[in-house]
């Protein structure tokens, strides 16, 4: 499964993975974006090589919430941004559920990372109080099962330099294993990020 793809350009994507781990899903978005002429790094969250498959929704959860926790995947993230930051131009994070989640702590204690996009990164509403120093791009479901999606967005939009887009889907609509996937808004959210990420490069 893909951890790093190099082409060695000027621009690093890091891509944080949801509970399921390095899966088919994630190893797309790598793709996508190395496609796109960036050099893309996939850190590991779980202890296991293995993914869990998508029928193992609350195995997986429960996995990465007992054994990992957003206090040390951001470690994790934090360390890699170090690892790596000298020696490109731009970087930026993708983050899916909790790598959304996990991307927006990190992105609020370091001002090394230029951009950052969030999918459906439900616990953000648990860190509300971090404001991130990077512009922010985030992708919501209108309906989730545990919160009230349009409470969390409207606190959201106060915040300086995030923007919020909120789509007809549930939780989980960009992985194709996934019940929820829905094809045309996650070609619509990709060229929303692409586009997101040229306008960020234009101006550093």
């Amino acid at each position: 499964m893909i951890q790093q793809l190099h082409q060695y350009t000027d621009t690093a994507v890091l891509v944080l993975h949801e509970i399921y781990g390095l899966n088919e899903h994630m190893e797309a978005v790598c793709n996508m974006f190395f496609e796109q002429g960036m050099d893309v790094y996939c850190p590991n969250f779980l202890s296991q090589e293995s993914p869990f498959p998508i029928e193992q929704e609350k195995e997986a959860y429960g996995s990465f919430m007992q054994n990992v926790g957003f206090q040390h995947s951001t470690t994790i993230v934090l360390d890699h941004i170090q690892q790596i930051r000298s020696s490109y131009q731009h970087l930026y994070i993708v983050g899916f559920s909790v790598g959304a989640t996990t991307a927006w702590i990190a992105s609020s204690k370091t001002p090394m990372i230029d951009g950052m996009i969030c999918f459906y990164g439900s616990r953000i509403r648990d860190y509300i109080g971090l404001d991130p120093v990077c512009p922010c791009l985030l992708f919501f479901p209108e309906q989730e099962a545990s919160f009230q999606v349009s409470v969390l967005v409207d606190q959201l939009k106060k915040k300086d330099s995030v923007e919020v887009i909120t789509l007809n889907a549930e939780h989980g609509f960009t992985n194709p294993n996934s019940s929820h996937y829905h094809a045309e808004l996650t070609g619509h959210c990709n060229q929303k990020s692409i586009e997101f990420l040229n306008s960020i490069s234009q101006k550093i």
